[in-house]
């Protein structure tokens, strides 16, 4: 069945199973902690999943497929951290899939990393606020771009080119 470059299900989005409320910290690439004393409000996949929704189908008007056959959007968040060493940064990194009920058609990682000004959490929560919207609108130009040649395509769906 051809897909539609103008339809997608959105389908599970998950975290690591160490990324959780607590706010996670990285001293060096094989140390991790997590603070006792910060915490998300909620885990950082529902923020995840939110966003993806808000930029997929609101801001790029792609419909969402609830059931039958489309392409579905697999993701899992991999890193939500801040890094404290060697440069001082918030870091996301997202694994994902585009796939129907055939065929993977796209298979990604991708890792956006924005400077954290100072030491306040306030600083650390905007700095991985901007690496998730980021990485947010660099999959979903991905996923667009991989939906719009497809065969079959029937409407091109433009990329939002400011966020």
């Amino acid at each position: 069945m051809a897909r539609s470059s103008s339809e997608l299900r959105l389908g599970r989005v998950t975290a690591g199973a160490f990324i959780g409320e607590r706010i996670m910290f990285r001293e060096s690439e094989h140390e991790v902690g997590l603070y006792d004393d910060r915490s998300w409000t909620e885990k950082p996949d529902a923020y995840l999943r939110r966003a993806l929704s808000r930029v997929l189908f609101e801001e790029l008007g792609l419909r969402s497929v609830m059931r039958g056959a489309g392409p579905t959007l697999d993701v899992e968040l991999i890193s939500f951290e801040e890094v404290k060493s060697p440069r001082h940064l918030g870091r996301v990194k997202l694994a994902f899939s585009l796939r129907d009920e055939r065929v993977v058609s796209l298979q990604q990682t991708l890792s956006v990393e924005r400077p954290i000004a100072s030491a306040a959490p306030e600083a650390v929560a905007q700095a991985l606020g901007e690496a998730l919207r980021d990485a947010v609108y660099e999959l979903s130009g991905r996923v667009v771009a991989d939906l719009a040649k497809a065969p079959g395509t029937t409407e091109p769906c433009p990329v939002a080119a400011a966020h």
